[in-house]
């Protein structure tokens, strides 16, 4: 396997080609983001492993035009003291990033050999993923029409409560398109599963909070889940609902190695507000997500999934489609669409109803 080592300093790219050499891995080199983008057009890469600051173009802006070119598996490595509370890790993520680690400088460092084994270990997995090549976005948004006949008919007769969103790897450039789509306020809550590391759900909420006029914040247990706002649960906390409609909140378990967890999150919805429900499920790899989209169509509810061709990482929306239970397959710029045409529809009804 082909591994290219994307840094402007010399030492960090000694360091890791020797690491990654004695993996077994060929390892090719580039010290700026040109040489890299030079470099995915001239070998084979299976993996790239990304500097954040460099001269000329910086990490950010050479993985989104990688990713223009080539399909390729992004680790990015900052060197940041705080990575966990830095918005550079959520950028990186929007860039179309799958993961973001501390980089390993120190050889002598008390934690360079977790650092190493954190790395390696994430090399490993990313052998195993299929990344789609991104396209360059337009402004352009779908427009109504674009909405099938038979979607408008199912916002109408089943007068939606709760919208449920399952994202990973890939997943916060989507939702950024998404919310920034979506017209405030939103009349429906939205409960957002989002797959990161512990400890960078408030810069998440920060960044994400930027491209939307609905209020997005951590989730509460026993909250009431209210019109125009997006929650997300905490870090080591499942979301789940209670008999009354709220937030009920549960510890990480053994049991339950992905945490947050949409299958538990969705599951919970079917039992709790049935066809009432809307679940979405977005780019990410694995398939969690999958079992709560056959729960929610079994009761009757919307279930969308993102096309895979628009998301970076296919294999949650694939696991989705692949069990039969998905309605309706749309691009991004469409479920935005489709959420603010959900909107109008509530709205109308509230009226009504006054």
């Amino acid at each position: 396997m082909n591994i290219l080592v994307v840094d402007d300093s010399r030492v960090v790219r000694l360091l890791l080609r020797e690491v990654f050499q004695q993996h077994g891995y060929r390892v090719f080199e580039a010290e700026s983001g040109e040489q890299a983008l030079e470099m995915v057009q001239k070998e084979h890469i299976d993996i790239i492993t990304m500097d954040v600051h460099m001269p000329g173009i910086n990490g950010f802006e050479t993985t989104e035009r990688i990713l223009e070119l080539r399909g390729i598996p992004i680790i990015i490595l900052s060197a940041s003291t705080s990575v966990s509370s830095n918005q550079a890790a959520i950028r990186a993520l929007e860039a179309g990033a799958l993961a973001i680690l501390e980089k390993p400088e120190n050889p002598l460092a008390e934690n360079f050999d977790s650092q190493i084994d954190e790395l390696t270990r994430t090399v490993r997995i990313m052998r195993e993923v299929r990344v789609i090549r991104r396209r360059r976005k337009t402004t352009a948004a779908a427009s109504k029409n674009e909405l099938n006949e038979k979607l408008q008919t199912d916002i109408a007769e089943l007068q939606p409560k709760v919208v449920i969103i399952a994202a990973s790897a890939g997943g916060p450039g989507v939702l950024k398109e998404i919310l920034s789509t979506i017209k405030a306020p939103f009349p429906l809550p939205i409960v957002l599963i989002q797959h990161i590391a512990p400890g960078f759900s408030d810069s998440f909420i920060n960044w994400l909070q930027r491209y939307t006029g609905m209020e997005i914040r951590l989730a509460a247990n026993h909250q009431s889940l209210k019109p125009n706002q997006v929650i997300i649960p905490p870090d080591n906390y499942q979301l789940a609902f209670s008999a009354t409609q709220n937030v009920y909140l549960t510890e990480r378990t053994a049991n339950h190695p992905i945490c947050p967890s949409a299958d538990i999150t969705m599951q919970s919805a079917a039992r709790t507000f049935q066809h009432t429900a809307i679940g979405i499920q977005l780019s990410g790899m694995g398939k969690d997500g999958a079992i709560g989209i056959q729960m929610l169509h079994q009761v009757g509810a919307i279930t969308l999934a993102q096309k895979p061709q628009s998301a970076t990482i296919a294999s949650m929306p694939e696991a989705a489609i692949r069990t039969g239970a998905v309605s309706h397959i749309l691009t991004p710029a469409e479920i935005g669409a489709m959420l603010n045409k959900i909107a109008e529809q509530v709205q109308q009804e509230l009226q009504i109803e006054e």
